[in-house]
């Protein structure tokens, strides 16, 4: 049964490639609903969203982000159309076909409502927690401050 299919172009389609690729190196899949990524990391340290209507329009699927199966996918060029049924996600172009299955219990990644995904931020940033502390290198911030003054803009460390 068809449920939706979508016709990306080449630059959608790396756009598309370039989330999953960053998606891989913390969830084991990417669940897709409405056409939004909103889900955690494995390690449930970090939080992910990606609206991705412009390019899914409203399909749901869930697509494991094993490493062969985005080189697979990698390897589509030109207009590449997938098409979402109830049980697989279809990917094809001019030369080749992919299937995978779609599977809601591929993985331990769960897509976040939006109400929870905003009350998950919430609590992370309701006491002005420092979430990134780095030191930058002198040598480097004397770089800024140069680059800063030789386009006129004021810039202090």
């Amino acid at each position: 049964m068809l449920v939706y299919e979508v016709a990306l172009d080449e630059r959608k389609w790396k756009g598309f490639c370039r989330i999953l690729e960053g998606l891989k190196e913390c969830c084991t899949a990417a669940v897709i609903k409405g056409g939004m990524i909103r889900q955690m990391s494995n390690s449930r340290l970090a939080l992910f969203e990606a609206d991705m209507t412009s390019m899914l329009g409203d399909s749901n699927f869930v697509l494991p982000l094993r490493e062969e199966n985005l080189r697979m996918l990698g390897l589509f060029t030109g207009q590449v159309k997938i098409t979402v049924r109830s049980n697989n996600v279809i990917f094809s172009d001019e030369k080749s076909t992919l299937t995978f299955m779609n599977n809601p219990e591929l993985g331990v990644n769960e897509f976040i409502n939006e109400a929870n995904f905003k009350s998950l931020l919430a609590s992370v940033f309701k006491d002005n927690t420092l979430l990134l502390k780095h030191t930058i290198d002198q040598r480097i911030r004397q770089i800024f401050k140069d680059v800063s003054f030789l386009y006129g803009r004021i810039f202090l460390m």
